[in-house]
């Protein structure tokens, strides 16, 4: 299966999604909660407060919702990052690391060491896993 992001995104509802509190006013039968919606207002998910929420939970309910609705842009920003990564790796491999880049902003071009050639393919596993996850396929 090619890694493009309109591919990815087929399995999933499109986004953009998006992270909204939702205040219930008091009702006794219900709590608050931070929804995710996509662009036409269909619920994504939902994270309930439940009652009297501390402070903490309340800011890692929060937090939780807004990493759920940058889920499609996070997927789309993967696999672009793979396809770029992985054709710098096997340049870099072919030619002994000899993939020219200008390192901390100077002119002098330097050469991948096998050190970043081995953490960039880890990075590309480590996505591909990632990806693998999200699509239900691990």
């Amino acid at each position: 299966m090619p890694d493009t992001p309109q591919d990815e995104t087929k399995r999933w509802t499109p986004g953009p999604w998006v992270a909204s509190f939702e205040e219930m006013g008091g009702y006794d039968c219900m709590s608050d909660s931070w929804d995710v919606r996509d662009g036409i207002g269909r619920l994504i998910a939902q994270s309930d407060l439940g009652k009297r929420p501390s402070d903490a939970h309340a800011a890692i309910v929060a937090a939780n919702a807004r990493l759920i609705a940058a889920a499609p842009d996070l997927a789309d920003a993967i696999v672009q990052l793979r396809e770029a990564l992985a054709g710098f790796v096997i340049i870099a491999r072919e030619t002994q690391g000899a993939l020219g880049f200008a390192k901390n902003g100077d002119d002098k071009l330097q050469r991948w060491s096998p050190a970043e050639l081995d953490a960039a393919e880890r990075a590309l596993e480590a996505s591909a896993a990632a990806l693998a996850r999200a699509r239900g396929e691990q």
